[in-house]
């Protein structure tokens, strides 16, 4: 008894090209006119230039970019560009841009000075908003920080909080509306704290600079502000 195993049916050699511009493709366009937007067998219906040309309308395909992704234009609504990024609602938001402090600044004055990190620059009649996690301290429990920004001449407005610490476990708060403007009270004591410090600027006519700088509320006494604080800030519009 011949126990061979059946033969595998012989495959038969399948051109697709051929059967997308052969009289069978042409038959299903005329009898099957709905088959035209298929992907019957994983065979693609729709020629490249079909699919540019169709584009415009809703059942389209987006031309895909030099790295084969989906262009940013064609993935949300109005407002994409290249500044911003899509959320999960498919609306367009910016994004934060990241700053730090690098290397730990001291001041040992009652003069303001920069908080070297602690700076962006803004476009002349543009909306951005702010948000700063600093770790500061002082070197005597009598001694505190003032904060003040600077920034471009004739804002619209602009104004900025801080969230701090007076001496000792008392918890603090101001808010000032002007460039070039310090907060009124001392806001730290010895212990290494964290001051929080947010803001809004709509901006004027004049491009610039936004800059925090702060003060030692002692000119005998050291304030610091530590390495790794840091923040963000937005373009809104």
């Amino acid at each position: 008894m011949d126990n061979k195993e059946p033969e595998s049916p012989r495959r038969i050699p399948f051109d697709d090209r051929e059967f997308k511009a052969g009289p069978f493709r042409q038959m299903l366009d005329q009898k099957f006119p709905f088959m035209k937007e298929m992907d019957i067998f994983g065979l693609a219906f729709r020629s490249e230039h079909e699919r540019l040309a169709s584009r415009g309308v809703a059942s389209g395909y987006p031309q895909l970019d030099t790295e084969a992704l989906i262009p940013a234009m064609e993935m949300g609504g109005i407002g994409a560009d290249a500044t911003k990024f899509l959320r999960g609602d498919r609306s367009w938001q910016p994004a934060p841009n990241t700053i730090k402090v690098a290397a730990s600044v001291a001041n040992s004055t009652e003069i303001m000075a920069n908080v070297t990190g602690i700076s962006f620059a803004v476009e002349a009649n543009k909306t951005y908003t702010f948000r700063l996690s600093l770790k500061v301290g002082t070197t005597a429990l009598t001694c505190g920080i003032f904060w003040q920004f600077t920034g471009p001449a004739s804002p619209t407005s602009f104004w900025f909080n801080v969230k701090g610490w007076l001496s000792g476990p008392t918890a603090y708060e101001e808010e000032e509306t002007a460039f070039s403007t310090p907060t009124s009270a001392a806001s730290q004591a010895t212990q290494l704290k964290s001051t929080i410090i947010e803001g809004k600027l709509v901006n004027g006519a004049n491009a610039g600079t936004v800059q925090l700088q702060f003060c030692c509320e002692a000119a005998a006494e050291t304030a610091t502000v530590y390495a790794g604080s840091s923040g963000n800030w937005s373009k809104i519009d």
